[in-house]
């Protein structure tokens, strides 16, 4: 066939296409004279064709316009192309609203599973009697969840029977399933010798709901662990339990005042800029009255005044990370209990002064 009679041909199906029905693979089938089952095969990555053809399959496929019919692939592969990520939330807006981590987070998950054609349904914490059945009734391929879940969970997703990976999770089940985290103790360990390798004896500890949250404890048990290397003891005074956000930050300003400390450890950079900003309302002078540091280094840590001495953990490559362990399943058919730790680094800006 002639060059000229090819371009023909593929004006016409995109005329009638756009005239009529969507492209199929028996549209490209026919352009390109394979079968449909090859064209199946190339577009499914499935190696029963050559690399040469595969890619002739796509560019074509692109080049018409093919767009996959999920309903149709869904009911020949048994697989909807959805995943599911739970939220420790029952208003599924609070997070996004609160802390900017979940929408990193989000962002390098997302970004991973869409090279595989795959969609992501973001699901706030379901009642025990809903779990199983809103699972059955969208067919997730896989699952994510952040942070605590209900103990019923276990159950719903060892009953369903699909790869599921824990991020930010300390459960006694945990190693049942893949697990993504960081060396939190670690990181909190670093950033409290920190501040008291630059003089700070006196170190407020602020976080989340340690009894609810193990990540928040696990936190603790590094600032404990840094106290208890430099031989300072505790005192249970200035420990502060609030939820995660800059609002509560703010609202803690007036009782850290009333303290006698030079510093404060924050479990989540949310927290530290509420304090920082606070604190400045009040008149307080960062890091000249008070130093503080954070935990997670969101994208607007760098950008307060003063910016914000934080741990880092990589938040997109924890998500890209968690989706890649899902991916990996679901392409060899397998329920992984993988785990992998990121390890957490001090970033220094502007917010900590040496003190004598």
């Amino acid at each position: 066939m002639t060059n000229e009679n090819l371009v023909n041909k593929l004006t016409n199906i995109k005329y009638n296409n756009l005239m009529s029905k969507k492209v199929t693979i028996y549209d490209i089938a026919k352009y390109l004279n394979v079968t449909p089952a090859t064209v199946s095969y190339a577009l499914n990555n499935v190696s029963k064709v050559s690399e040469e053809t595969r890619k002739k399959i796509l560019e074509t496929a692109k080049e018409l316009g093919y767009s996959r019919d999920y309903n149709a692939v869904s009911l020949s592969t048994g697989k909807t192309h959805l995943m599911a990520l739970f939220l420790p939330f029952e208003d599924i807006s609070k997070p996004f609203l609160e802390n900017p981590f979940y929408g990193e987070f989000i962002g390098g998950f997302e970004k991973q599973i869409m090279k595989q054609d795959y969609d992501l349904l973001v699901q706030p914490a379901l009642q025990e009697k809903d779990m199983l059945p809103w699972l059955r009734k969208r067919g997730v391929d896989a699952i994510a969840v952040i942070g605590t879940y209900p103990k019923y969970f276990i159950k719903a997703f060892k009953t369903y029977n699909k790869p599921v990976v824990l991020v930010d999770s300390y459960g006694e089940k945990d190693n049942e399933f893949n697990t993504v985290l960081t060396a939190d103790t670690d990181g909190v360990f670093e950033s409290t010798s920190y501040l008291i390798n630059n003089g700070h004896k006196r170190i407020a500890f602020v976080s989340g709901y340690k009894e609810s949250s193990l990540l928040d404890m696990r936190r603790f048990q590094g600032y404990v662990s840094a106290l208890k290397e430099h031989d300072i003891p505790l005192d249970e005074s200035i420990i502060f339990e609030r939820g995660i956000s800059i609002e509560e930050g703010l609202k803690l300003t007036d009782e850290l005042i009333k303290k006698d400390i030079t510093g404060i450890i924050c479990a989540a950079d949310t927290l530290a800029i509420g304090i920082i900003n606070g604190l400045k309302l009040k008149g307080k002078r960062i890091p000249d009255d008070y130093s503080v540091i954070g935990f997670d280094d969101i994208q607007s840590a760098k950008y307060i005044s003063p910016s914000l001495t934080t741990i880092r953990q990589d938040i997109t490559e924890k998500g890209r990370l968690a989706a890649k362990l899902l991916l990996d399943d679901l392409r060899n058919n397998e329920n992984n209990h993988k785990q992998i730790s990121l390890a957490p680094e001090l970033i220094i800006r502007d917010s900590v002064k040496k003190i004598s």
